[in-house]
């Protein structure tokens, strides 16, 4: 058994590790602009990968629509809630993400695309504003994104 007075003291390296600042600097920018009770659409006809954005964004405090597997569930969710984010797939089984876009656009709702489709059909869905982000991508890169359209 351990004495509770027991203290144990690691050696700084004499050189900090080139990722440090980087690593700091990220971790300042998370605790500025973190998405405690930001509603967020997620519209994804990836059922994995649409339970995995929605995982990291409900641990990040995000307050988390959906996620929408059709165009026709995206939009109904967009129209009944209202989201302050959304992250949106290119392609639905049943069509293009365009009318989900459009309607997003007119709301004035900052969109992520974060698509796995060719990029002549994830262009087709970008409106002024919105980012594109190719999957895969790690959830680091998406929370910070969705962070920095907040």
């Amino acid at each position: 058994m351990l004495d509770r007075n027991v203290f144990f003291s690691f050696p700084t390296p004499a050189r900090p590790s080139p990722a440090a600042p980087r690593l700091e600097a990220r971790l300042r920018r998370a605790k500025h602009c973190a998405l405690d009770g930001v509603r967020v659409l997620i519209a994804d006809q990836d059922a994995s990968a649409a339970l995995k954005l929605t995982a990291s964004l409900a641990a990040a405090g995000a307050i988390v629509l959906g996620p929408a597997g059709t165009l026709a569930e995206a939009r109904a969710l967009v129209r009944k809630f209202r989201p302050a984010l959304a992250i949106l797939d290119a392609a639905f089984p049943d069509g293009g993400a365009a009318p989900v876009a459009n309607d997003l656009c007119k709301r004035g709702v900052p969109t992520i695309i974060y698509t796995g489709a060719h990029p002549s059909q994830a262009l087709s869905c970008c409106r002024p504003g919105f980012v594109l982000i190719f999957k895969p991508a790690n959830d680091g890169e998406l929370l910070e994104a969705a962070a920095a359209m907040i």
